[in-house]
C-alpha cells in the first residue's frame, strides 16, 4: 500500500506538469520515480510473477503493476477489442466515478485497486462486482459502455497481423499435436487419442466471461455423449493453478484442464479469441471450428459431433 501511494503521488504530480496521464507507469521514472523498485510489488520480488494480463504489460520497464489508463487497445479485456484501455476507463468513470481503479496488483488475493481519486481498496479479479448493489453497473453488462452496440461474446487474445489466418484454416487439416501437463497431474497428449476418441477442445480462461458462460454447455455436451467416444478438454490459457481450481471449485465443475502455460499450443491452434472450441476426429484432423459463446452454441457442436459419430 505504502508503494501504491507513492506511485499515485507521482502520477498526481505528472498529470499536474502535463495537464494529461501518462501512457505508462515506466513514464514516472526517474523525474517523479526515482526508484524502480516501487513498480515492483514486494510478491513479485520473492515469487517473479507479474499481472496476467500479457498483452497489456509496460514496454519500457518491468513492473508488477496493471496500469490500466493505458494506450493500448483493451483487446482480450471484456472483448474489447481495439478500443482502448483509457478511454474505456473513462467511461467506467463516468458511472462511478473516482472509484474507478487506476492501478491494480492481481498478486494479491483479494486484488488490490488503486482507484483513480487515491483510494486503496480490495476487490475480487472484477472490481466491478464491487459497485453492483449501489449503482446500475454490472461486470456482466459491459457492453452497454460500449456506444456502438453490445461486443460480441468472445474474449480477444491479443491482436494478430492484419493477414493472418486464425483458427478456420486448419478445418481439415492435421490438428498439430501437443502435450501439455494436466491440472490434477499426468500429461494430456493429443496424439495419444487418434483412432480411438472424438476430441474436443475448450480454449479458455477463468477472467473471460464468454467462456464461462459457454463451458457449462460444453461439459452438459460431453456427458451426453461420453458414451460414443467424445473426450473434452478445457485447455487453460496461462493462469495459474490456485486459480484455475478455485473457479472449478465455485463452478462445481470436475473437468480434465491441460495447462497451456506459456500460450504455445493457442498460438498453434492460431487462437484469436476465446471461447475457441475446436473439435478434432478420430482421424486427427480438424472436424470444427467455433469461435466465442452464442445461443447456437449446443446445436452447432452436437450437430458436428453427431456427424463424427455417425461416420464412425
Amino acid at each position: 500500500m505504502e508503494q501504491l501511494e507513492k506511485i499515485y503521488q507521482a502520477i498526481q504530480a505528472y498529470r499536474h506538469d502535463h495537464k494529461d496521464l501518462p501512457n505508462w507507469l515506466s513514464d514516472l521514472v526517474p523525474q517523479y520515480l526515482t526508484d524502480t523498485n516501487q513498480l515492483i510489488c514486494p510478491i513479485a520480488k520473492r515469487t517473479g510473477r507479474t499481472h496476467p494480463f500479457e498483452q497489456l504489460k509496460d514496454p519500457k520497464i518491468p513492473n508488477a503493476y496493471l496500469y490500466e489508463f493505458s494506450t493500448l487497445p483493451m483487446g482480450s479485456v471484456w472483448a474489447g477489442g481495439e478500443i482502448r484501455m483509457r478511454d474505456f476507463k473513462r467511461r467506467q468513470m463516468g458511472l462511478i466515478g473516482g472509484d474507478v481503479p487506476i492501478v491494480r496488483c492481481h498478486l494479491h488475493d483479494p486484488v488490490l485497486n488503486l482507484a483513480f481519486s487515491g483510494r486503496i481498496y480490495d476487490s475480487g479479479m472484477n472490481w466491478e462486482e464491487n459497485f453492483t448493489d449501489w449503482v446500475e453497473f454490472s461486470a456482466h453488462r459491459l457492453e452497454n459502455l460500449f456506444p456502438e452496440g453490445p461486443r460480441p461474446s468472445v474474449a480477444r487474445q491479443p491482436a494478430p497481423e492484419a493477414d493472418e489466418p486464425g483458427p478456420e484454416k486448419l478445418l481439415g487439416q492435421a490438428a498439430p499435436e501437443f502435450t501439455l501437463a494436466l491440472l490434477d497431474g499426468g500429461d494430456f497428449d493429443l496424439a495419444s487419442h487418434q483412432g480411438k476418441h472424438v476430441v474436443l477442445l475448450d480454449f479458455w480462461a477463468t477472467w473471460c466471461g464468454p467462456c464461462r458462460a459457454a463451458m457449462p454447455t460444453l461439459v452438459e455436451i460431453s456427458r451426453d455423449y461420453a458414451d460414443k467416444g467424445v473426450k473434452y478438454f478445457a485447455v487453460n490459457l496461462q493462469e495459474e493453478p490456485a486459480k484455475i481450481r478455485d473457479y472449478l471449485k465455485q463452478a462445481d465443475m470436475n473437468i480434465a484442464v491441460p495447462l497451456d502455460k506459456d500460450g504455445t499450443c493457442a498460438k498453434k491452434y492460431a487462437v484469436r479469441g476465446i471461447p475457441t472450441m475446436i473439435i478434432v476426429g478420430k482421424d486427427g484432423k480438424v472436424k470444427k471450428v467455433h469461435v466465442g459463446s452464442s445461443p447456437t452454441l449446443k446445436s452447432e457442436i452436437t450437430h458436428a459431433l453427431d456427424d463424427l459419430v455417425a461416420a464412425k
